[in-house]
């Protein structure tokens, strides 16, 4: 029976595809009839449905740059020696790094409150120094457990991840995997877009932003 919102049980549903579908003496049958429902309720239905129906938001508090302190980078060397730093795995650990006006731009691993090691056994390419400015940002978000698909952004006019500034609302461009990896060597902190990328089956935002809160509409 439906219930008193006028929607049926997942169950109920189950049982009314079985009598639609029933095949005699076959096996296997509920997955199938489960995959047709959910089928229709992630595919189908959002297709025709408008966004405010099936919209979720969920938001995510951005980490700050970090700057404190100086480093020291040696040509061919796979770490980098803070002077005045107070790194932490909380603030260095999977973030990125770029130092001074160098180009290359590395991801950390941290190793004390004053030393990180670059990633993929990777070594600093450029040329040695002390005493250089430089900044750690976190670009990637993990994303909940249940996330399955972002709402359908228009590039040239994006309206699904934005951040507050002064109180009003920036949107973010969605970028490709490719714009994305382009952009995150050149721009640090700025608000550019964002891409969303499975690693190991689990779901990243990817942005570059100082510390603020993002939303998301999914």
């Amino acid at each position: 029976m439906p219930t008193s919102s006028g929607r049926r049980p997942f169950t109920e549903m189950v049982e009314v595809v079985q009598n639609e579908l029933v095949r005699e003496a076959a096996s296997g049958e509920e997955p199938k009839y489960q995959g047709l429902i959910n089928q229709i309720y992630t595919n189908d239905l959002s297709a025709i449905l408008p966004e405010e129906f099936i919209k979720k938001e969920a938001y995510l508090t951005l980490v700050a740059d970090y700057t404190v302190g100086t480093v020291t980078v040696g040509t061919g060397t796979s770490n980098i020696i803070g002077d005045g730093t107070s790194w932490t795995s909380a603030n260095s650990e999977s973030l990125l790094i770029k130092v001074g006006s160098a180009d290359p731009i590395y991801r950390m691993t941290f190793a004390a409150g004053t030393s990180l090691t670059f990633q993929d056994s990777l070594t600093w390419i450029g040329s040695s120094g002390t005493g250089i400015s430089y900044t750690l940002f976190k670009d990637r978000y993990a994303l909940p457990s249940d996330f399955s698909k972002m709402m359908m952004d228009d590039p040239d006019d994006p309206h699904i991840v934005y951040r507050y500034v002064n109180g009003q609302q920036q949107y973010l461009k969605l970028l490709n995997e490719e714009e994305c990896n382009r952009q995150s060597l050149s721009a640090v902190g700025s608000p550019y877009g964002y891409n969303v990328r499975w690693i190991k089956e689990n779901p990243y935002l990817y942005i570059t932003l100082a510390a603020d809160s993002v939303e998301i509409l999914g």
